[in-house]
């Protein structure tokens, strides 16, 4: 077993891009410890990052507020996408929920995706990320991060986006 863990998820944190990883093989310690050399975090960095995480009482408010304003965006995101027709797959717990634009497509391709990704883009100047960059298997889905912006911001970015879907 292998555990992967890190801040980016649990504290929003995706900038430090620091993680822990835990193994008891040998190989795998081994190939990930090749390449740590290149891409380690800075002492400064590890401090305040345990510092933050040895306090679980602060620990324990920052994640249930989180998860607070986290469930309320999703609200928000589903309520918007629904009002504007737009398919999208339900989300357990993220930042994200994927979008269900197949219908949309001209044909069921990756160039389609792209094309469709372009028009969005600059149609409804909204960014959404296409399904093949995220290596889903199928052309047609698109990832669409809520929780960075307002509520106000994410629904007016779904309102152009319906519009150019329509």
């Amino acid at each position: 077993m292998h555990v992967v863990w890190a801040f980016s998820k649990d504290f929003g944190a995706s900038g430090l891009r620091f993680g822990v990883l835990i193994s008891e093989n040998q190989a795998v310690l081994e190939a990930v410890g090749s390449l740590t050399y290149w891409s380690a975090c800075s002492s400064h960095t590890q401090y305040l990052l345990s510092e933050l995480i040895r306090d679980e009482g602060i620990v324990d408010e920052y994640i249930a507020a989180m998860q607070t304003k986290l469930r309320q965006a999703y609200r928000n995101v589903t309520g918007a996408l629904d009002n504007a027709s737009i398919d999208y797959i339900p989300a357990e717990a993220a930042f994200f929920l994927i979008c269900d634009l197949r219908y949309r497509l001209e044909t069921p391709t990756w160039e389609a995706e792209h094309r469709l990704w372009r028009k969005i883009l600059e149609q409804a100047n909204v960014n959404l990320t296409p399904g093949e960059v995220c290596r889903i298997n199928e052309p047609g889905f698109f990832r669409l991060c809520y929780a960075a912006e307002s509520s106000d911001v994410v629904q007016k970015a779904i309102e152009r986006l319906g519009r150019v879907l329509v």
